[in-house]
């Protein structure tokens, strides 16, 4: 990997401008670091714009062998032990109680007033 200064340098070489006489090392930078924050931006190889969705907590499964059991395109939101809270009470480690298993099943209540 080159570093910026040897990234001037050979600007400077495919300019014809060695002896620094057309260009400054201020404007050559300026231009490296317009050109790696475009490049960046275009290519988002530095973060991802992905966003926690906006969902109650939902769950695929209860327990461990019920994954074989799980079809293509089945979206697995996490193990859940417990779908009301009264169950806490009879099960150790247990994840918040969610009372649906599927995403598109909470927009669905939502619509229809059941969940919240």
């Amino acid at each position: 990997m080159m570093s910026r200064q040897q990234l001037e340098d050979q600007i400077r070489w495919d300019l014809s401008d060695i002896e620094i006489e057309i260009w400054t090392s201020a404007e050559i930078q300026g231009y490296i670091q317009q050109g790696y924050d475009a490049l960046c931006i275009a290519t988002g190889c530095l973060w991802d714009m992905n966003c926690l969705p906006d969902y109650a907590n939902a769950f695929g499964y209860t327990s461990a062998f019920e994954l074989q059991y799980m079809t293509p395109g089945f979206s697995l939101a996490g193990l859940a032990r417990i779908t009301a809270e009264f169950e806490r009470d009879y099960i150790d480690n247990s994840l918040d109680p969610a009372n649906h298993t599927q995403y598109w099943e909470y927009e669905f209540m939502q619509r229809a007033n059941v969940s919240e």
